[in-house]
């Protein structure tokens, strides 16, 4: 173990590694200051940072995520690919629908409710090429380009990131953090590298302020949902004593653990969600749906390989791509620490082909169905003018799934279900996002104190706090994506650091499996 890392589990919090603790602390405490003291000033700073790069570095990024590709797909199908995440007697820790679920739940599950209904609808409403934006001709066309935006390039950038980790922790017992993943090419170094020490500040940092963002957005969805369904008017105070609510609960759910907490209400969400999302294919346009979802999944597969280069050189997109696509690819990438290390804790003992696969293939296809879904639906009452959802949207992007449920029978109950889903999704993404950087900073502990959990559980909603009263919720958004931004290029390294651990055990060490 680093030197670093003072392993002294009398501690109140445990193994704690104060070369990553000490600068992550100092870092959200100088970003907290500024958003709370100049509030403009630093939105503006960081904002200005944030179209720099997507302007300027965005095609860099397309090129990147064409790379992932080729050596994801390159993984599955390789010699390579029966590695095991683990040694060969290892066996997966967790049931392959605990492990779907608890994918969903740490990455997307709040994105699907919050953006299930709003962004297939504002691409139908401004259709960036193909189709004549509001025509029944740009339905699919908006489905298809919400599911390219949360498909298979999402899951592979958290691929990238939780193989080059998971690889060199579970075969060759080193700690599971973002710096192991440079194991390949710097060997035991990498312990003491300033380098690693950068790359593990700067993956809590922005996994700490994409949640605290993600919150934000929940309690937007939540205080909609809440006047809808009970006349509840939530102003500030009662959005900061819900938010309250939700830390407590995801710190309760941190002290139990992966097999308790995170588990549990991961796989109860999903049957949740299922209810819901049966009744409103059952009670809804049926057929509309199924068209849609069919056509739009065509267009996709038709599509992924220009839209994953397409970066609007001549500008005909009126800035379309500067606010969707390529804000995605990056802020996709700001996400991959978190997401990427979550997915590489929970898998000892799958095999790489499992893991590539299990990690892209059911999420891409369940994106294309529930957006499918909920696009389509949410279409077909615009269309048909059944309720002003377009309106509600514009007004507030988290009203949209409630606006839609009133069109149904047993509308007011599908909204009960789907409030319960968003909070145990912002439960499930906060506990996450805890563990997860408990472990960065307690050393790769795979296991980190209950203490060290509570301790970032709580900070994570003090900082989401904050920012909802002060307004910059916005401005840290901007700054999770400039924090995360390096990590494009940094996960090339770290691909490149797993290929060669994968040659040396399998040309130099005879390892098949």
């Amino acid at each position: 173990m680093s030197k670093q890392v003072t392993t002294n589990e009398s501690s109140f919090l445990g193994s704690v590694d104060y070369k990553v603790l000490i600068p992550t602390c100092a870092l959200l405490a100088l970003a907290l200051f500024f958003a709370v003291t100049d509030t403009e000033a630093f939105g503006k700073a960081f904002n200005g940072i944030r179209s720099w790069i997507i302007k300027d570095l965005s095609w860099s990024y397309k090129l990147i995520y064409v790379f992932y590709y080729v050596v994801a797909i390159w993984l599955a199908c390789s010699r390579y690919g029966d590695l095991k995440l683990g040694l060969p007697e290892d066996k997966p820790e967790f049931s392959f629908g605990s492990w779907i679920a608890m994918l969903f739940s740490c990455a997307i599950g709040l994105g699907f409710i919050f953006w299930g209904v709003a962004e297939p609808m504002y691409h139908f409403m401004n259709t960036p090429h193909t189709a004549a934006s509001g025509t029944a001709a740009a339905a699919p066309v908006a489905i298809a380009i919400t599911v390219f935006h949360w498909g298979a390039h999402q899951w592979v950038a958290y691929v990238a990131v939780g193989l080059a980790i998971a690889y060199p922790a579970f075969r060759y017992g080193k700690p599971m953090m973002i710096s192991t993943a440079l194991y390949g090419l710097l060997g035991d170094r990498f312990k003491n590298s300033w380098w690693a020490k950068v790359l593990e500040i700067m993956g809590a940092f922005a996994a700490i302020g994409g949640v605290a963002t993600m919150l934000g957005l929940g309690i937007l969805s939540l205080t909609y949902g809440f006047k809808s369904l009970f006349g509840i008017e939530m102003g500030m105070t009662g959005q900061i004593l819900f938010l309250l609510f939700i830390v407590a609960a995801y710190v309760l759910s941190a002290s139990s653990g992966l097999n308790k907490g995170i588990k549990i209400l991961s796989n109860t969400n999903m049957y949740t969600a299922f209810i819901w999302v049966v009744f409103i294919i059952v009670a809804g346009p049926t057929t509309f749906i199924f068209d849609h979802i069919t056509e739009s999944f065509g267009l996709y597969l038709k599509n992924i390989v220009w839209w994953s280069f397409w970066n609007d050189a001549a500008g005909t997109a009126n800035g379309w791509q500067d606010w969707w696509t390529k804000f995605y690819f990056i802020w996709t990438i700001s996400f991959a620490p978190f997401v990427g290390g979550f997915l590489a804790r929970i898998s000892r003992g799958r095999t790489i082909r499992e893991f590539v696969l299990g990690a892209i293939v059911p999420p891409t296809l369940a994106i294309a169905f529930f957006f499918g879904l909920m696009g389509s639906s949410s279409i077909y009452v615009e269309l048909n003018q059944i309720a002003p959802l377009w309106e509600s949207i514009q007004a507030n992007y988290g009203a949209g799934i409630f606006v839609l449920l009133e069109t149904y029978p047993m509308g007011y109950f599908l909204s009960l279900l789907v409030v319960f889903n968003l909070i145990i999704f912002l439960v499930t993404s906060a506990d996450s996002t805890s563990f997860f950087v408990a472990m960065q900073m307690s050393g790769g502990d795979l296991n980190p104190k209950i203490t060290m959990r509570l301790f970032w559980g709580a900070l994570i909603g003090i900082l989401a706090i904050v920012l909802l009263v002060s307004g910059g919720m916005k401005a840290l958004q901007s700054c999770a994506v400039v924090a995360g931004a390096p990590f494009g290029f940094a996960l090339v390294a770290m691909v490149v650091s797993l290929i060669k651990n994968l040659k040396d055990d399998v040309n130099n060490k005879g390892i098949t499996k």
